[in-house]
């Protein structure tokens, strides 16, 4: 007995999956047969797997998947809000209605196999056979062991480089700066230390609310002394009030004139 019947499949779709006459497909029937889904499919085996109605049954997503078929339809149903494509649409509006796709499994080909053209033809098969296909595309993208030509890789890194080079305003140095960092003026030095060499020995004005603020503090310091540097009290008889309304010492303003007038008679003499 299969694990995931496809009642709304064709006889001749059923025979195909059923007799396909590969090692690999013989292996994966022989599991369904006795009824087991493994946990770990081996990293060297690419599933084509389908995604069907709840409701119906009807096959509506054909793709491909190195690990379980269940957790890849658990990576569609969380990114399906992100994207904007009929299958993404579709799975959306399963979720609001709380189902999700049942996954069935189509046929495991080995990862040195030409994996794609399979998923090629599982797609163009399911779609002759009246399958209304979500896919958007023939199948068979994907990279799994492919090795780039250099000049491949070339076009590759610069299709990703939206930035541009930039003259360090500093040290003269050229360096890159991506979109989002040109986008926020981080274009005139290449590193932090040269940000830093350029602050060095510049003013920095201070805004007019920082300054408000510093003359606030210092002013409350002040008022919460008890005594003055020289140690005497800022209480009773030995206070007054200065011109720009501040208390002053008049022990220590007695103190100021007595060496004032010494100084002056020094001269004199």
């Amino acid at each position: 007995m299969l694990v995931a019947p496809l009642p709304s499949f064709p006889a001749s779709l059923r025979t195909r999956r059923l007799m396909a006459g590969t090692g690999q497909l013989a292996f994966r029937t022989e599991h369904l047969a006795e009824g087991v889904r493994p946990s770990h499919l081996p990293r060297d085996i690419v599933t084509i797997y389908g995604l069907c109605d709840p409701a119906t049954g009807e096959l509506r997503y054909v793709g491909k998947t190195r690990y379980e078929p269940e957790r890849r339809l658990t990576y569609h149903m969380t990114r399906c809000h992100r994207e904007r494509v009929a299958s993404a649409n579709w799975m959306r509006t399963l979720k609001a209605r709380g189902c999700r796709p049942i996954v069935v499994d189509l046929e495991r080909v080995s990862l040195k196999a030409d994996w794609g053209a399979r998923e090629r033809f599982w797609i163009a098969h399911c779609r002759e056979a009246g399958f209304r296909l979500l896919n958007h595309t023939d199948g068979g993208e994907g990279a799994h062991g492919a090795i780039f030509s250099a000049a491949h890789k070339a076009k590759i890194s610069a299709a990703l480089k939206t930035g541009r080079m930039f003259s360090c305003e500093k040290c003269g140095a050229q360096f890159w700066r991506k979109q989002h960092a040109i986008k926020n003026g981080e274009t005139r030095f290449c590193s932090r230390a040269c940000y830093q060499a350029s602050l060095r020995g510049v003013h920095k004005p201070t805004s007019p609310s920082f300054y408000k603020a510093g003359v606030a503090a210092a002013a409350a310091k002040r008022a919460a002394m008890s005594d003055c540097k020289r140690g005497h009290p800022l209480n009773g008889e030995n206070v007054f009030k200065t011109s720009n309304g501040a208390r002053g010492c008049k022990e220590c303003r007695r103190l100021h004139k007595l060496t004032y007038r010494a100084k002056i008679n020094a001269k004199v003499a």
